[in-house]
């Protein structure tokens, strides 16, 4: 059903061997010339999937591709968010387009993907069995994946720092279309890499500087705290602000939330502080006044913390980076802020998974 295949170890033991034609040649170049033109700007990361999928499929068919995709993890979370997808004509409706977010489940294959490793998918309809063997709700992206007709994929990971971390999803309507790739397929996937990066890197700019001025942050908070319980998120946002702010602060809280919700407590967490770090000039003992509330219709999820004594600081720094990575809205005002997220559709049995259906 899935395999693993070094992308790097098998680049270096086939180099000897590798002859690029004129057409492999130019494949390679154009690939080039996109991370130059996402540099410069002359393209929005929003297009790249499309672009992608232009350079490998026209003129030539290299892949037989229906869907590229690139998504990211969201920080602190196993809250997978699409960046940029495209469908061929070929694969119909995208149902999973730019915006799309998931869960996935704490022992996904996905997240023991290795920088050096290509994941390959030969059979979805066989890996969507497997979850209806072992009684459990089919992965929601899974599903739509099917449905719309994907039956392979390929998967790439990359890294940047302990914070960026993003995905590169090749699919086609063939069953096991990679299981067998040439050496300057693999070489083009390699070259994706850089592309990849460059994206992450652009992306979480702001969040991995953020990260670096917490001294006690850690890489291995992430996807430990994936929903939020009202009865225990007051000490947890005092515990990380005294930490990482090194001030002694009172929160007192207010919720409508009846039970958990399948958000991840620790990036929104991470959001209030630095909302507050960064915005905010306060005195220690300070105290916090945090209303915690969902919508109506359980979509989205507002908090309102209001600093007894405290006040905007007149030399703030920009947040729409830091913001955007958690789908946020924010609203200053001079001693409060509203900070808003949404929340992806669940119920009791993706709590249990640990996935979004």
């Amino acid at each position: 059903m899935e395999k693993r295949l070094n992308v790097y170890v098998f680049n270096q033991l086939k180099s000897t061997r590798l002859n690029l034609n004129q057409n492999d040649g130019y494949l390679l170049s154009r690939l080039v010339n996109l991370e130059s033109q996402l540099i410069s700007g002359e393209i929005k990361i929003e297009s790249v999937a499309q672009q992608l999928f232009d350079i490998f499929e026209i003129p030539n068919r290299e892949f037989d591709l229906a869907r590229v995709c690139i998504a990211l993890l969201t920080p602190f979370s196993r809250r997978l968010a699409v960046l940029s997808s495209y469908n061929s004509e070929a694969l119909g409706s995208n149902t999973m387009g730019p915006g799309y977010s998931c869960y996935i489940g704490k022992n996904s294959s996905l997240l023991g993907l290795q920088e050096s490793d290509l994941r390959i998918c030969r059979d979805l309809g066989v890996a969507i069995e497997s979850f209806r063997l072992e009684g459990r709700p089919v992965q929601r992206s899974l599903q739509r994946l099917f449905d719309m007709g994907v039956r392979s994929g390929l998967t790439m990971s990359c890294r940047v720092g302990e914070l960026g971390v993003g995905y590169l999803f090749f699919n086609s309507k063939i069953v096991s279309r990679f299981d067998a790739m040439t050496n300057s397929q693999v070489l083009f996937l390699a070259t994706l890499k850089l592309l990849l990066k460059s994206i992450i890197y652009r992306r979480f700019n702001q969040m991995i500087m953020a990260s670096q001025r917490l001294p006690n942050h850690r890489s291995s908070e992430l996807g430990e705290m994936d929903l939020v319980v009202a009865e225990t998120f007051a000490q947890k946002l005092k515990s990380y602000i005294e930490q990482n702010g090194g001030q002694q602060i009172e929160v007192r809280m207010n919720s409508n939330l009846q039970k958990p919700i399948l958000f991840s407590a620790q990036s929104l967490i991470f959001l209030l502080s630095e909302v507050i770090r960064s915005q905010y000039e306060f005195r220690a003992s300070s105290e916090i006044r945090v209303d915690l509330n969902l919508s109506d219709d359980q979509r989205s999820l507002t908090v309102i913390c209001r600093l007894t004594a405290g006040h905007l600081k007149s030399d703030r720094i920009g947040l729409s980076g830091v913001a955007s990575l958690f789908a946020a809205q924010v609203n200053l005002q001079r001693d409060q802020f509203e900070l808003t997220v949404e929340v992806p559709p669940h119920d009791a049995r993706e709590i249990e998974c640990g996935y979004s259906l």
